[in-house]
């Protein structure tokens, strides 16, 4: 036996109906149903059931257009989406109907195996469905994979590995690792690398320092295992309440290709930026940006430029 109904609906400014919701659910609340008059002519658009079974599974089917029955089994005779989720939530099974005949046409399934030894692997699987029979209550499948993603991650969340097999062979083509690292001095570095089959094709590092003052991002751009390009980033809080921000990009050699130079006044309201672009010392450009707050409440807002042909100062309206 159902419980009573619950009614949503909108009317427009003629007392005629613009939409329409009913959630009907069982009386031991296995079971609810939810049904969507989107454009108020009475007829339903979408229905979704929600079911949860004895043994703890849950479905969710989302039904557009009419429902029609093969069995039991309930289906959208314009399309639909249905999903089945075990009861400890580690195997979930998308599949899709697009036009509403019955049998989906294809399917994505996420599982997850936690290891004894801490670790877990999610492996995502999309596939091509033939030969459902329309009035079977459960269709049987030939199964075409079309990729897998598998991504384990180590007991401590510190190493995650994910491979792709990018055409259902069964083969990986391409892989992805990230692993963190913490120094005895309370640095951390990401590394993070990437791999066509077994061959390393680029890698970046960011090591951030213990106190969170200096962040340093190395470049491995070809996989050839020698770091290209190095950008050091070190803020530093001064005496007089300012803060100073410099990014400096040079080659693994030493060899300075760029620096950019950025201070915070103490109230943050006025903000210089020195740009040196090639690297070859002096700041060929400098900004500066202030910003006054006025009595009422206003602020206005002037940029300053130097450098690279220009010297011009603009003031923005009041805000």
């Amino acid at each position: 036996m159902d419980r009573p109904r619950k009614l949503f609906q909108n009317l427009n400014a003629s007392g005629q109906l613009n939409d329409r919701t009913i959630v009907v659910a069982s009386a031991d609340g296995s079971v609810a149903r939810v049904t969507d008059d989107i454009n108020g002519d009475g007829v339903i658009d979408e229905t979704v059931v929600q079911q949860t079974t004895a043994d703890g599974t849950r479905r969710v089917s989302s039904m557009d257009g009419a429902v029609a029955l093969a069995g039991t089994r309930e289906f959208g005779t314009s399309g639909g989406k249905y999903v089945t989720t075990s009861a400890n939530g580690l195997t979930t099974t998308v599949r899709f109907d697009a036009n509403g005949d019955g049998p989906a046409e294809t399917q994505t399934e996420d599982v997850t195996v936690l290891n004894a030894d801490g670790s877990k692997v999610q492996t995502v699987t999309n596939a091509d469905l033939a030969g459902g029979d329309p009035a079977a209550e459960n269709p049987s499948y030939t199964v075409t994979v079309l990729d897998r993603a598998v991504i384990t991650t180590s007991a401590n969340g510190r190493v995650v590995t994910a491979q792709w097999d990018l055409t259902g062979s069964g083969v990986f083509t391409a892989s992805r690792e990230d692993a963190t690292t913490f120094g005895a001095d309370g640095s951390t570095t990401q590394t993070t690398s990437y791999f066509s089959g077994s061959t390393l094709t680029s890698q970046f590092e960011v090591t951030t320092s213990g106190d969170g003052q200096t962040e340093t991002t190395r470049w491995n751009t070809d996989g050839l295992g020698t770091f290209d390009e190095v950008s050091t980033k070190v803020i530093s809080k001064n005496a007089n309440g300012t803060t100073t921000e410099t990014v400096t990009n040079t080659t693994f050699g030493g060899a300075p290709l760029s620096q950019t130079v950025t201070t915070s006044s103490a109230d943050g309201r006025t903000v210089t930026v020195q740009e040196d672009p090639d690297g070859i010392g002096g700041f060929d450009k400098t900004t500066t940006t202030e910003t006054l707050t006025l009595a009422d409440g206003s602020t206005i807002v002037t940029v300053s430029e130097v450098g690279w042909g220009r010297n011009r100062s603009a003031g923005a309206d009041r805000q």
